[in-house]
């Protein structure tokens, strides 16, 4: 989406120190989607990884241990 002119007005709570900016070229702005909270996913903390256990290992030795040993 294409914007400008554009005029931005700030100042502080009780409006003793107004600001004003203007831009009169021309420029593009992004919108990214809503963010919602994890909390309205239907997400179970209990089991975040998931309830069920693999029938076999990815790996039959462990690659981050010195020895390998499971």
């Amino acid at each position: 989406m294409s914007w400008g002119p554009l005029t931005v007005m700030s100042g502080d709570i009780f409006g003793f120190y107004p600001r004003s900016l203007s831009y009169s070229g021309r420029d593009h702005v992004i919108v990214y989607p809503r963010v919602f909270p994890i909390s309205r996913l239907a997400y179970h903390r209990v089991y975040p990884l998931g309830d069920t256990k693999a029938e076999r290992r990815a790996f039959s030795e462990d690659p981050s241990r010195v020895v390998g040993s499971p």
